[in-house]
């Protein structure tokens, strides 16, 4: 049975961090909005910690990521909810841990994850089709957040060893 949790979002906390505050629920391109937060949010707190606490952070917001979609999913019996984008809170997280601290490059990150998020390229296409479960909503996010940080950081150490950046 899959129904809509956008009405229960300012009446359960699982659902408000599921929605990533609201920013699930715009009628268009709820994802990519949700990533637009996510990346502002990381932007502001990753670029005055260390590199530890910023991994630290992005395995906790994944390991708290899971839990919420696993509660969301089984109180409320939904599936891949559109409006659920703490998964790419996830994602974008993992796009930019790590990165310098040049817009930029986390702008590369930002976009080559919505673009494998959208695009689902292999493996993120077979994760999706085939992990099920709040597991599987968030492991296509999370490769996808891989796949963006790795392009982003070879794209970052290319520009910087032609001179350009």
């Amino acid at each position: 049975m899959s129904k809509s949790i956008a009405s229960l979002w300012l009446k359960d906390p699982w659902v408000f961090l599921a929605v990533g505050f609201g920013s699930g629920l715009t009628p268009r391109m709820p994802g990519t909005v949700g990533s637009l937060l996510a990346v502002l949010l990381a932007w502001t707190l990753f670029c005055y910690v260390e590199l530890a606490v910023q991994i630290a952070c992005t395995l906790g917001l994944v390991a708290i990521s899971w839990l919420v979609i696993h509660q969301v999913q089984r109180k409320h019996e939904v599936g891949d909810d559109s409006s659920i984008v703490i998964d790419e809170f996830a994602g974008v997280w993992i796009a930019v841990v790590a990165l310098p601290e040049k817009p930029w490059v986390w702008l590369v990150a930002f976009l080559l994850f919505r673009l494998f998020d959208v695009w689902k390229p292999m493996p993120i296409g077979l994760i999706d089709r085939k992990v099920k479960g709040a597991l599987g909503v968030l492991l296509d996010d999370v490769v996808a957040g891989l796949m963006a940080l790795v392009l982003a950081y070879a794209s970052w150490i290319w520009i910087t060893n032609i001179g350009v950046s």
